[in-house]
């Protein structure tokens, strides 16, 4: 179920910024690219930060924080417990939305030169 949703999803975005390439001028293109890539650093940027606070206190509370733990945060997910996974992926999850702005800001923005 999940896959089928993201395959819905993906198609939906290719539909959306072939509909913006064709109706959108150049400078509609650029400005909306760059918008939707603000919008993903200022949602992802703080989610993300917050998301290395939360998981850092979760494991320091074990005594468990390995050294350079932020560059694969990833992989002590499995070691929470139920409350701190509802204190720590909603950032994650945040921060992950703020990085696919980012991307489909970029796209937007590059199909504008595409576009000339």
């Amino acid at each position: 179920m999940l896959e089928s949703l993201l395959v819905i999803g993906v198609v939906g975005v290719l539909v959306l910024l072939g509909t913006l390439t064709v109706s959108l001028s150049l400078q509609a293109l650029v400005m909306t690219g760059l918008s939707v890539v603000a919008a993903g650093f200022v949602l992802g940027v703080p989610a993300g930060a917050l998301y290395h606070v939360a998981l850092y206190r979760c494991l320091q509370a074990r005594g468990e924080v390995p050294a350079g733990f932020v560059w694969h945060p990833t992989r002590y997910h499995a070691v929470l417990s139920p409350e701190e996974r509802r204190r720590v992926l909603p950032w994650f999850r945040a921060g992950a939305l703020g990085f696919g702005l980012i991307i489909l800001g970029c796209a937007i923005f590059a199909l504008g030169f595409l576009r000339v």
